[in-house]
Formats: C-alpha cells, sequence, structure tokens
C-alpha cells in the first residue's frame, strides 16, 4: 500500500470539494443515526439472486481526474454543454458501455458546472459563472430554519413551506 494511492489500481487519490471535515462529520452521523440500526436489525440482507438481478439491471463505472476532465471537455466540444464533474462520471460511464447496451442510455445532471469552476475551467478553458438568476446570490440574505433530526417534523416543514401545488387525491 501506498499513501495518496488507490489499493487496486494505484492511481491517485484526491480529495472532492465538497469533502469537508464538517461534511464527513455529517455523514458518519447520518449514518450512525439512521443506517446502522437497520444494518444491525439485519434489514438489509440481500439474497444471492437480489444480487444477480440487480447486477443484470445496473451497471457502475468509475473514473479518474484525468477520465473526468477528458469527458467535460468531449461533451463541450460535441454539444456545446458545459457540464459538472459529477456529471462527467456518469456520462464516462454511459460512453464506456453505450456499444454493450441496446437502447438509450439516461445519465442526470447531478450539479451547475459553476459549483466546480476551477474543474470546469481546467478541461475547456471556459471559467463557468453563475446562471444569471443567481447573479446576486453571495449578496443575498441567507435564511435558515434549523430543524430537529426528525423525518416527519421535516417533512411536515417542506409541505408547509413549499410552493409546489400538491395534487390532490382522484
Amino acid at each position: 500500500k501506498e499513501p495518496g494511492k488507490d489499493d487496486v489500481t494505484g492511481e491517485t487519490l484526491i480529495q472532492r470539494e465538497d469533502d469537508q471535515e464538517s461534511t464527513v462529520r455529517n455523514r458518519l452521523s447520518v449514518y450512525h443515526d439512521q443506517a446502522l440500526p437497520h444494518c444491525i436489525a439485519g434489514a438489509f440482507e440481500v439474497t444471492n439472486e437480489q444480487i444477480e438481478k440487480a447486477r443484470s439491471d445496473f451497471k457502475a463505472h468509475r473514473c479518474n481526474d484525468e477520465d473526468t476532465l477528458a469527458t467535460i471537455k468531449r461533451c463541450y466540444e460535441e454539444t456545446a454543454e458545459v457540464i459538472d464533474p459529477h456529471t462527467a462520471v456518469g456520462l464516462s460511464g454511459a460512453f464506456a458501455y453505450e456499444d454493450e447496451l441496446d437502447g438509450p442510455i439516461v445519465t442526470l445532471a447531478c450539479a451547475h458546472a459553476a459549483k466546480f469552476p476551477d474543474a470546469v475551467e481546467k478541461a475547456i478553458g471556459i471559467r463557468p459563472g453563475l446562471p444569471e438568476r443567481l447573479d446576486d446570490l453571495f449578496e443575498r440574505e441567507e435564511h435558515l430554519t434549523p430543524q430537529p433530526n426528525d423525518l416527519e417534523t421535516v417533512q411536515q416543514f417542506v409541505r408547509k413551506h413549499s410552493t409546489v401545488q400538491q395534487k390532490s387525491a382522484a
């Protein structure tokens, strides 16, 4: 084993921009509070048949930083669309399997490219700006309503403050 290298591929490991200590602590807290009790209780037992079914229905892919930047560049050159690194990883997987699969491949954009301006600029030489509707984002007043770690309470809060019209049951 070599520090800073992937044990399997030997590729250099990187720290994502959004992997800050506070983010990691929050993820561990959520895991401890929500997932761990279910794992201990056996709620995540999966049969071999279910695993094989999942493997036949889904594909997985990973790519390194170089591949990610190349995919951002390829997408921009072929479509003039500027994508973020997370979207590029998914798109890289789609490109990897496009000849193997019969039918369309669906990928979803994960973030706006402006969230990762350094990576996008490195890939295509253009530093993405915020969308026009967010130009003044950093000057806006921040609104924060702390919520307890309780699903029902958070769901009620979202329903109460949502601007989306609820569909009535027919």
